[in-house]
């Protein structure tokens, strides 16, 4: 009750934007929204830098997980892959970053201290926004091991930024991400350690495949940069602006009409 009320509310505004198409077809049809966009995350580059691959797998191929740990973002699954992945790729390298979620006080520290000793993690936690170009610039790939979404993921859109692969936990508003976004995004079954495994040991022991994930997932970046994504907003306004009018204009034709025909008869 208190969430239809919220978005009932919420859809008064004279647009609501959300990022992914079944948000906008939920709103559409339960709600017989008129005003909502289907905009696009964006990345915050105003002009990218095609990803320098001299910075990667030299010598390690570096595996990053950043986020707000502990709530659906988890880490449990990818430490019990990473030393499958070892056997296969022993110059790999994990690098969790970020801080936990404020609800999990302690949690990815937690997770550190579970770690068998000598296992090539590095655990950063919080990670300044000056250094956010270097820790994507120097990852072969990014992992995204969560066990739901809430919506569109920005550290994906930061990969595309800087032209990382991806490999994700098969979930549905990523899934609809990646098609709508042209991202490339190797897909693992959530919760599944060693399906998680087998597509880092795929994808890092083939540079081809890595060059080709990075170089696809830059161009996707290149067209959302958040120059472009303002110009969308701001042309959807300017046509919802426009419709307005128009809609306007012909809710007042009919009345009009009915005053000029009662003019003509009083006049006659």
């Amino acid at each position: 009750m208190g969430t239809n009320l919220a978005t009932k509310a919420l859809l008064k505004a004279h647009s609501v934007s959300v990022l992914l198409p079944h948000f906008r077809t939920t709103l559409n049809t339960k709600y017989s929204a008129q005003n909502v966009l289907l905009g696009t995350h964006g990345t915050f580059a105003s002009i990218p830098s095609p990803p320098d691959f001299r910075k990667r797998g030299n010598p390690d191929l570096r595996i990053l997980a950043i986020g707000h740990w502990g709530t659906y973002k988890r880490l449990e699954t990818l430490m019990e892959a990473f030393p499958m992945i070892l056997k296969s790729v022993p110059n790999a390298r994990l690098i969790v970053a970020g801080a936990n979620h404020h609800t999990k006080a302690g949690y990815w520290e937690s997770i550190q201290a579970a770690q068998p000793k000598g296992l090539p993690i590095e655990f950063l936690g919080y990670v300044p926004e000056e250094d956010i170009p270097q820790l994507f610039q120097s990852a072969s790939v990014l992992v995204l091991p969560y066990d739901s979404a809430t919506g569109s993921s920005g550290p994906a859109h930061q990969a595309c930024e800087f032209g990382v692969p991806i490999v994700c936990a098969d979930i549905g508003d990523f899934r609809e991400m990646a098609a709508g976004e042209g991202m490339a995004i190797r897909f693992y079954e959530k919760g599944d350690a060693a399906e998680l495994a087998k597509q880092f040991i795929v994808l890092l022991r083939s540079p081809e495949l890595q060059r080709q994930m990075a170089d696809h997932n830059f161009a996707a970046g290149v067209e959302m940069t958040m120059t472009s994504v303002v110009k969308n907003y701001l042309r959807w306004f300017e046509l919802h602006k426009c419709k307005r009018a128009m809609r306007n204009a012909g809710a007042l034709s009919g009345p009009l009409r009915f005053w000029r025909r009662a003019l003509r008869t009083t006049e006659a």
